[in-house]
């Protein structure tokens, strides 16, 4: 179903919180933007026979709920390396119509999801303490 096992993203994550870390920085992560399932069922099906995919799945719906088996981990690495979270979902979900803030694939944030989801990143980033806020130069985090 998904390009990216869950360990290996659980995996990856945790070892770019460990890069930032070695390299004096302070790691934050964003929970992930909920998705429009029945819209990214349309847009990977284009083409295909929808009706085997949906056996397979069992409804669409199943989208939903493997994306948010993502986003759950996303806060579990973040509970295991002590590493605080912008929730970026629930200003999406509190919307009566958040499918408009994503693009024509139900998945990516168009321009009004990235508005939606940098509010969030500058609230959080306003009320947090200056102190632990350390970015370190763009170069010590480049591979090699």
């Amino acid at each position: 179903m998904c390009k990216t096992p869950l360990n290996t993203f659980v995996d990856t994550y945790q070892r770019m919180v460990q890069l930032i870390r070695q390299n004096g920085g302070t790691p934050l992560m964003l929970s992930l933007p909920p998705i429009d399932a029945e819209r990214y069922f349309q847009w990977i099906s284009q083409g295909l026979d929808a009706d085997a995919i949906l056996r397979f799945l069992g409804d669409e719906e199943h989208i939903y709920r493997w994306h948010e088996m993502y986003n759950m981990a996303v806060y579990r690495v973040a509970s295991a390396e002590k590493v605080p979270v912008i929730d970026i979902t629930s200003d999406f979900l509190e919307m009566c119509h958040y499918q408009s803030c994503f693009c024509d694939d139900g998945i990516h944030p168009n321009e009004k999801g990235h508005t939606t989801i940098t509010k969030q990143i500058v609230r959080f980033v306003q009320g947090f303490p200056e102190k632990m806020l350390h970015f370190p130069a763009a170069k010590s985090l480049a591979c090699g």
